[in-house]
């Protein structure tokens, strides 16, 4: 624990104690978890008959796949009320605390009450909540891991159907066969500044998987694994293992077959995007589905947020850095319309029906509006011209002399 953590026993500015509590709630093997984090339903395929939860579990389990699956909520909620009270300055943060700190602000954001909420609470009821969030977030990684850990086999046999027989020994349950060690999961892995092609290289991360960088781009961060080395943004994280997983998360399991079509309003009312309020697909969204994709190509067996050889946290963060670097901006504006047309035509379709510069009866009053008013300008500048000329022979009218003024010019 840092020196910033065990400084702050005492009660900060709202009156809340911390240091904050474990970022895990240990029960016994016996006892019921808090929260499932099936689909809701039962076996039959019928929807179970739950009890309408409080809000806690659902924020915690958003936290995980839409704000940071690797920063407990407790210690978000500790960096934010150290800085809030002034007990700490931003700028003297770390690195790891100022992403906990972002962190809260992007689930406040999130979740508008969320301040307001743990503000009301006791200190003792605030701690029970925060567990509970952090039990869900906990929760929702681990769900997601188990389940796309067996769906990434079927995945990529979709996308290189004609690797049978390198793909035949992959199982959906034992990650021992994936890897470096499989010559498709391998390439799919192996960062973009090393050759797989060489054997030499194959060896070596076979040997020491440790020396695939968490800053160094996998090759499945593009389509088909393939990459223009003088052009690293192109086709940069349009992976199509990046949108199948994103789909089998946030809308749901059967929505990833490129070759299955199903009702999208509906999958998307059930789905976790729904459940999660996410509407767009978000930076951090899009992260957190790289560290499953990743993870489920590996052999490890177990996803540790931080620690082992390939440290996942900081491969979500480095994503994280990329997406949020002001030198990419337009990269990524764009990057994130493309994966919005993949993941929600529906909102796209909705966003587009209320443009103006797309709704044809609008175009066509803007249009009648243009004509009205260049057919009013077009009168207007008739009727000045005609009294200008009215004018004009006023004036020629009264300059020309009379007959009798004539003659007398005459004599």
């Amino acid at each position: 624990m840092s020196s910033a953590q065990s400084s702050s026993s005492g009660p900060n500015s709202d009156g809340l104690h911390w240091p904050p509590s474990s970022p895990s709630v240990s029960s016994s093997a016996g006892s019921k978890r808090m929260h499932s984090d099936d689909d809701g339903h039962d076996k039959s395929g019928r929807k179970k008959r739950t009890k309408r939860e409080d809000p806690w579990g659902g924020w915690g389990r958003a936290a995980a796949r839409v704000i940071d699956a690797f920063s407990p909520v407790n210690l978000m909620v500790h960096y934010y009320h150290q800085v809030l009270s002034g007990e700490k300055m931003y700028d003297t943060l770390s690195t790891r605390q100022k992403r906990y700190y972002e962190s809260y602000l992007a689930l406040q954001k999130h979740i508008p009450t969320f301040a307001a909420e743990i503000t009301n609470k006791s200190e003792e009821e605030l701690s029970a909540r925060i567990k509970e969030m952090d039990h869900c977030q906990n929760s929702a990684r681990n769900s997601d891991t188990n389940v796309i850990k067996k769906a990434i086999v079927s995945m990529v046999r979709v996308l290189y159907p004609e690797e049978v027989h390198a793909l035949q020994d992959v199982d959906g349950e034992i990650k021992t066969n994936r890897g470096f060690k499989n010559i498709i999961f391998g390439r799919l892995l192996c960062p973009v500044n090393m050759d797989w092609a060489n054997p030499e290289t194959q060896s070596s991360l076979i040997a020491t998987p440790g020396l695939c960088s968490t800053a160094a781009w996998p090759m499945f961060f593009y389509p088909k694994g393939q990459f223009d080395p003088n052009d690293l943004a192109k086709g940069l994280l349009r992976g199509e293992l990046l949108v199948w997983v994103y789909k089998y998360i946030f809308l749901a399991p059967s929505a990833w077959h490129p070759n299955k079509h199903s009702d999208e309003s509906k999958i998307f009312s059930t789905g976790n995007a729904s459940l999660h309020k996410l509407y767009n697909v978000t930076p951090r969204s899009l992260a957190y589905v790289a560290t499953h994709v990743r993870f489920a190509l590996s052999s490890s067996e177990i996803n540790r947020k931080n620690g082992g050889s390939f440290k996942t946290g900081d491969f979500f963060w480095h994503v994280m850095d990329y997406l949020e670097d002001p030198d990419f901006a337009e990269d990524v504006k764009g990057l994130l319309e493309w994966w919005d047309t993949q993941i929600f035509p529906e909102n796209q379709e909705k966003s587009a029906g209320t443009n103006e510069a797309c709704d044809s009866r609008s175009l066509m009053k803007k249009q009648a509006a243009e004509r009205a008013k260049a057919l009013a300008d077009r009168t207007n500048q008739s009727t000045e011209n005609a009294e200008t000329s009215d004018k004009d022979v006023s004036a020629n009218q009264e300059k020309e002399p009379t007959s009798g003024e004539q003659d007398k010019e005459n004599q």
